[in-house]
């Protein structure tokens, strides 16, 4: 018999699901329902790694119209279909992104790096193709599919940096401030 100092430690039942093997309480724990619906929702009842889809999809819709057309004018139907793919392959690609990482981080926190990674190598190893593909076939919109592109990663950014600096930060909230009732006189 064993004795008990030197017995295989077992595990508990709060041991991380995807590491059997460690029964260390500083390693992460599968999250609660109740903390797994506050990562999800946030605290206003929304999604907090989305929030700012409304407003860059908002201004990547205007920039799409705006692109189309103008690549009408100087480019015909190709000009106006590649501005448009140029445009929409980055709206597609930053938001395949924010909803990959919205999902990791809905599971575990612990997961957004690696799946952050795996997806930006992702998409860019099959935009490379795409973009192989369209150059070996010599389209007249590569041009137009460029520009687009262009147009677009500099709308969604500008976008989502004017959210983000518009967002109130930790450091903006007031501080809690204790009031000390005064002292009743006898």
């Amino acid at each position: 018999m064993p004795d008990d100092d030197k017995a295989a430690p077992q595990r508990s039942a709060s041991a991380s699901w995807w590491n059997p093997w460690d029964d260390d309480p500083d390693e992460p724990q599968p999250l609660s329902p109740e903390e797994f619906a506050q990562r999800w929702n946030g605290p206003a009842g929304n999604f907090p790694r989305t929030r700012h889809l409304r407003l860059t999809l908002g201004v990547s819709g205007i920039v799409l119209v705006l692109a189309t057309v103008v690549g009408a004018i100087a480019g015909g139907g190709v000009g106006a279909l590649g501005a448009a793919a140029g445009v929409l392959l980055v709206v597609a690609s930053y938001t395949v992104t924010t909803l990959a990482i919205a999902w990791a981080d809905r599971i575990t926190p612990h997961m957004v790096f690696a799946v952050g990674v795996g997806v930006y190598i992702t998409k860019f190893t099959l935009l490379a193709f795409v973009l192989i593909a369209v150059n070996n076939a010599q389209w007249s919109g590569r041009t137009a599919l460029a520009i687009g592109i262009v147009v677009g990663v500099i709308a969604w950014t500008t976008a989502q940096i004017w959210w983000t600096t518009h967002q109130p930060q930790p450091a903006d909230k007031p501080a809690e401030k204790s009031v000390e009732k005064p002292a009743e006189k006898p």
